[in-house]
C-alpha cells in the first residue's frame, strides 16, 4: 500500500514538472548580447478549452450577474493591469534566472533583437479554499533580430505552473495568482538561456 501510494505521489509530482524546449534555430547568438527586447503577445490564446474572447465575456457576464458592474471592471483590469503585472513577473524571473550572464529582458525598443513571448494556453485556476487551483500557461517565445522577420530561435515553455505560496490572492482580479505561472514561465525561458550561455 504504502510503495502505491509514493508511486502515486511521484507521478504527480512529475504532472507537475513544466519544460522548455528549443524547437528552432538556436540561442548561441544571444552571447555578448547586452539587452533583449520583449513583446507580449496574447491574441489567440485559448484560456482553458475557450477562446479567450468566449472566456471573457462569459466572466463579464457571471460576474455582472452578482454585482452589477463588477464583470466590466474585471475585463478592464484583464485586459490592462493584470498584463502589466504578470509581464513585469515573467522579466523579473527571467533576469533572475541568467543575471550576471546576460543579456537584460525588458522595454527596450532599440535593443538590436526582440522576443515575441505568445500565449497559446492558460488555465487561470481559482481560489477556492481546499480545493484552490494553481495556474498554468503554455507560451511560445520568438526572438528575432531588429527589424528582421527572420526566426533565429524559437522556444516552447510548456505548462509552466504557479505556486501554492503564491496564491494568496489579495486583488480583485487575477493577477497574482496568473502573474505565478508566469514568473514560472520567465523562469523556465531563462534557464534555457543560461544553459546556452555558460557553454
Amino acid at each position: 500500500m504504502k510503495r502505491i501510494t509514493l508511486a502515486a505521489i511521484c507521478l504527480v509530482c512529475m504532472s507537475m514538472v513544466s519544460a522548455q524546449k528549443v524547437t528552432e534555430g538556436s540561442l548561441a547568438f544571444l552571447k555578448g548580447v547586452e539587452e533583449l527586447h520583449f513583446n507580449f503577445v496574447y491574441k489567440g490564446m485559448m484560456v482553458k478549452k475557450q477562446t479567450e474572447q468566449e472566456y471573457v465575456s462569459e466572466q463579464v457576464r457571471e460576474k455582472n450577474k452578482d454585482n452589477k458592474g463588477e464583470g466590466d471592471e474585471w475585463k478592464t483590469a484583464w485586459e490592462t493591469t493584470d498584463r502589466e503585472y504578470i509581464q513585469e513577473v515573467f522579466l523579473q524571473n527571467f533576469n533572475e534566472e541568467i543575471a550576471g550572464m546576460g543579456p537584460e529582458g525588458g522595454d527596450f525598443p532599440n535593443a538590436g533583437y526582440e522576443a515575441t513571448v505568445k500565449t497559446l494556453w492558460l488555465d487561470p485556476g481559482y481560489m477556492a479554499g481546499p480545493l484552490t487551483k494553481i495556474s498554468t500557461v503554455t507560451i511560445e517565445v520568438t526572438i528575432t533580430k531588429k527589424g528582421s522577420s527572420k526566426v533565429l530561435a524559437k522556444i516552447l515553455v510548456k505548462k509552466a505552473k504557479g505556486s501554492f505560496y503564491d496564491m494568496a490572492n489579495t486583488y480583485s482580479t487575477d493577477a497574482r495568482r496568473i502573474g505565478s505561472s508566469y514568473g514560472e514561465a520567465g523562469e523556465k525561458l531563462g534557464e534555457a538561456v543560461a544553459k546556452v550561455l555558460k557553454q
